[in-house]
């Protein structure tokens, strides 16, 4: 059985949790995902992944386009900072990024959807030949340098090494106007091992979160693992926030799915539908308190 999330420092607390033998309630193993959203998604469809860490925007779009799969609770809370990168030396402005090719990971990726929701704002129009797939980071480093590609959304802070070496220039940063992730199971391993045998390892990855936290050692692991000084990883810290509540917050996602409905990432309707297509039922019915921390 499979838990995936992207490889980066917002998954600390699950990897570091699974690998330790802190996390037991559920038989999962962590398995680290350079592809991102659209590769998780591809897999949940596909039968081979269980559980995961998603993008909430990659989530929702996922599972209104079909994926057999739901949301069990939010993340991280904080918004995820995309930064804008060009080949440096492109000459390209922000704004000016009508015309341009675009790297995304996947379709239904966070490096697919950005773009469009950025299109939205300034009034632009993306057509789909203009994305580029490169399945990773690595893959986008490649068609950037290659030319086959001139733009590229990720994650600004594990794409700072390569702005600080000189293989990228960051032109402008994207925040998303909400929460950037969630935690999202295959509809079949939630009817398998039950809600409350989620809802213990949840309360089992709230108390790993809160611990790491209060370590003192998480930014110095930040910055070794991801190649950040410690400026760099101290800000990052500052700035993220895990979500350590069972459930779903229905109002936080209601705002959530109308944004993606005004910038056409959600089919129309009834938010109170959509949520029930998409939020497993006693997640819903949560109070949303915050899990007891044992001292």
């Amino acid at each position: 059985m499979v838990f995936g999330g992207v490889p980066e420092h917002f998954n600390i607390p699950l990897y570091y949790g699974l690998q330790k033998g802190l996390l037991n309630a559920l038989p999962v193993g962590w398995k680290a995902y350079p592809g991102g959203t659209g590769a998780m998604l591809q897999d949940f469809s596909e039968g081979r992944l269980q559980i995961a860490t998603l993008l909430t925007e990659g989530a929702v779009s996922g599972i209104l386009s079909g994926v057999p799969a739901q949301i069990l609770k939010f993340y991280v809370d904080s918004p995820l900072i995309w930064g804008i990168h060009t080949r440096a030396g492109a000459g390209i402005e922000y704004p000016e990024l009508q015309g341009k090719k675009y790297a995304i990971s996947r379709y239904l990726s966070g490096s697919h959807l950005i773009p469009k929701v950025l299109a939205k704002q300034l009034d632009l129009e993306i057509p789909e030949e203009d994305f580029v797939i490169v399945k990773d980071l690595d893959g986008a480093r490649e068609a950037l340098r290659e030319g086959r590609a001139d733009l590229f959304f990720w994650e600004k802070y594990i794409t700072m090494p390569y702005v600080q070496n000189g293989e990228f220039e960051r032109i402008g940063e994207v925040p998303t106007p909400w929460p950037s992730f969630c935690i999202v199971a295959h509809n079949d391993f939630v009817k398998e091992v039950g809600y409350e045998t989620l809802r213990s390892f949840f309360a089992e990855l709230h108390k790993v979160t809160h611990s790491l936290e209060r370590s003192g050692t998480l930014i110095e692991w930040v910055a070794g693992e991801f190649g950040l000084g410690h400026f760099d990883a101290a800000r990052w810290y500052a700035e993220v926030e895990w979500n350590k509540k069972f459930g779903v917050d229905t109002e936080i996602l209601k705002a959530t799915l109308n944004r993606l409905q005004q910038i056409g990432l959600v089919p129309a309707g009834r938010t109170d539908d959509l949520i029930k297509k998409l939020v497993h039922p006693e997640a819903v019915k949560e109070t949303n308190y915050s899990v007891p921390i044992l001292k």
